[in-house]
């Protein structure tokens, strides 16, 4: 075969693989290996110029996205990617500058996810970008250092709780889509909103927020009665005084605050607002260098879970707010 036409082969290769390649790991690894060759024979200068000619005008693909398949192909073996694994997934854990975590959290998510998917059968969890994102972050900012079998059961631990968390999300969007019967628009709305405390807010607010948007409305509408709680703060008692403002972006809010007692003093508090406190996990919000004094949220599923609680990230973050537990209460009640 001369080397023209094991070009046209290798380019026929590449055009059917390119285009069944989808969102799968294993099928991206093999088109960036191939590309990788193709590359490295420049068979293709004489008549494409140069590379991205050539991977643009044959095959369709971006440069980006010819060299996402290329990386991964650098990165890893192809035996080291489960049958399950992402493309998205892939790129993020190629990026962990330690080579021997970087297997070895592969390996593990391999393994856990393959146990998981047999385990359900046809109703197996896809794994999300952001439970990936939560777990490398876990096990970066945990005390494992040494990524050997010794420590296979640890990081496999990390790796389903981060799943189950993103399993517990799923599911409660889906029981969250209650569309209403006979009409055009299929609206989504949460349980019927029954406070013991601030019971005046149901009037006005008939549901229970499914998402942070519908859980900052209600923050917002039910401050005017937060505002004159006592509260323990850094051991001193204090209140919420004004919202000074809210954002689109991190931290979300600042809310003016001040002491009780004979020293009083003016503070505020930078504030991130989450549905659950875990997607502040998800979110990255940890690895941001502006500051955050508290997580607000609806429900907290960070600093009561036992299965969590004990991990070296869980307690970085910020004190936890769940206004779901102080619509229970009737307080505020700050979780450390």
């Amino acid at each position: 075969m001369t080397k023209e036409q094991q070009f046209i082969k290798e380019t026929d290769e590449l055009k059917q693989l390119t285009k069944q390649v989808g969102n799968s790991g294993v099928l991206a690894w093999t088109a960036g290996n191939l590309l990788k060759i193709v590359k490295e024979k420049q068979d293709f200068i004489m008549k494409y110029k140069n590379f991205d000619n050539y991977t643009k005008k044959v095959l369709k693909l971006s440069a980006q996205t010819v060299n996402n398949y290329i990386f991964i192909s650098e990165k890893f073996s192809k035996q080291e990617i489960g049958k399950l694994m992402l493309i998205t997934h892939l790129q993020v854990i190629a990026k962990i500058e330690n080579d021997s975590m970087r297997r070895f959290v592969l390996k593990c998510f391999k393994e856990v996810e393959l146990q998981q998917n047999n385990s359900q059968k046809n109703q197996s969890y896809k794994t999300k970008l952001q439970d990936v994102i939560a777990t490398i972050a876990m096990i970066q900012e945990s005390d494992i250092k040494d990524f050997s079998e010794g420590n296979e059961d640890k990081i496999k631990e990390i790796i389903s709780i981060n799943i189950d968390k993103g399993k517990q999300e799923k599911n409660r969007i889906k029981n969250a889509n209650k569309v209403i019967k006979g009409t055009k628009n299929k609206d989504v709305f949460g349980d019927k909103f029954k406070p013991k405390f601030f019971k005046s807010i149901s009037l006005l607010f008939e549901n229970e927020p499914i998402d942070e948007m519908g859980f900052v409305a209600l923050f917002c509408m039910v401050f005017k009665n937060l505002k004159g709680i006592e509260f323990e703060w850094q051991n001193e008692l204090i209140t919420f005084d004004s919202i000074k403002y809210v954002r689109d972006r991190f931290p979300d809010a600042k809310i003016r605050c001040k002491t009780i007692g004979e020293k009083k003093r003016n503070f505020e508090l930078d504030i991130e607002f989450e549905y659950n406190s875990y997607n502040y996990i998800t979110h990255n919000h940890f690895k941001s260098d502006k500051n955050c004094d508290l997580i607000i949220c609806w429900i907290d599923n960070t600093k009561t879970d036992s299965k969590i609680g004990g991990t070296v990230l869980v307690n970085k973050l910020p004190p936890v707010l769940s206004l779901k537990n102080s619509f229970e209460t009737g307080k505020i009640e700050i979780l450390k």
